[in-house]
């Protein structure tokens, strides 16, 4: 979830601008979401929350765009996303079987990044219908193994039935990966 002190603002220089941009005080990683990829990916998760009665289905995938280093920050823009399903054969998180893992592996190495690729894989994504608000350990796991970057992120997003959706972005900070 998001601290007190972050900032969520349109980005500056434009009033018709197309981003969010995501950045926390005294860190050195700012993210900068597409307003379309707000929308669309809403849209996917709230198809998953009402998919199941109570707690719904969580859904995830891979989030898609572009990341550089410039003046010490490194600025991560999430221009799209591409949605892996899950079988569910645990239940209603997003835990991925092996015929979900081939796939994810696969969807992956369609967005691999290549130097004529403008947009390429940078993190994953899922909702999160479960209590509290951070990531599990299978999303560490796969965290990990996916998206070794060190410009790597990852979204949480948690709906509601009668309030606004609340999401967190989780990146590294050297070796370490905060999971709340």
């Amino acid at each position: 979830t998001l601290p007190m002190d972050t900032l969520v603002k349109p980005e500056q220089g434009s009033s018709t601008s197309t981003y969010y941009v995501w950045e926390v005080p005294e860190k050195n990683t700012v993210i900068h979401l597409d307003f379309g990829v707000v929308d669309r990916l809403l849209i996917e998760v709230m198809r998953g929350f009402g998919a199941i009665p109570r707690r719904g289905a969580e859904v995830g995938g891979i989030l898609l765009g572009s990341a550089e280093t410039a003046g010490g920050k490194t600025v991560v823009r999430v221009e799209d996303f591409e949605v892996v399903a899950c079988e569910h054969r645990r239940g209603p998180s997003y835990l991925l079987s092996e015929a979900d893992a081939n796939r994810y592996e696969e969807t992956l190495q369609r967005h691999r990044h290549t130097p004529e690729k403008r947009l390429y894989a940078i993190g994953g994504y899922r909702s999160h219908t479960r209590e509290g608000m951070g990531m599990s350990a299978e999303d560490l796991k796969l965290f990990d193994g996916y998206f070794p970057e060190p410009h790597s992120i990852y979204l949480l997003v948690k709906p509601y039935a009668t309030r606004v959706s609340v999401a967190g972005f989780f990146f590294r900070e050297g070796d370490l990966v905060h999971t709340e």
